[in-house]
């Protein structure tokens, strides 16, 4: 979990974290790597991306409306055959 200025706070699963709780992180940094194969996901890896303020749940959505949204590959394309 991230805790934003405004009291919101972002969620992130199922992720191994690369950040230590309480850490303070800036743009671009990586929080952690996405872990495959859980209950539930249909594709190699699936990324739950929650909001919250205090115990109400927003939707996330809201955050990037006004900015483009890009996920990293899970593999560099040299990588991948």
């Amino acid at each position: 979990s991230v805790d934003h200025d405004g009291g919101l706070r972002t969620t992130y699963e199922p992720v191994v974290a690369r950040v230590r709780a309480g850490q303070r992180v800036g743009v671009g940094t990586v929080l952690g790597v996405l872990e495959p194969d859980h209950p539930g996901c249909t594709a190699a890896a699936c990324l739950h991306w929650g909001l919250r303020r205090s115990r109400e749940y927003l939707n996330p959505l809201r955050l990037v409306d006004a900015t483009p949204l890009r996920l990293k590959p899970l593999q560099p394309d040299h990588a991948r055959g």
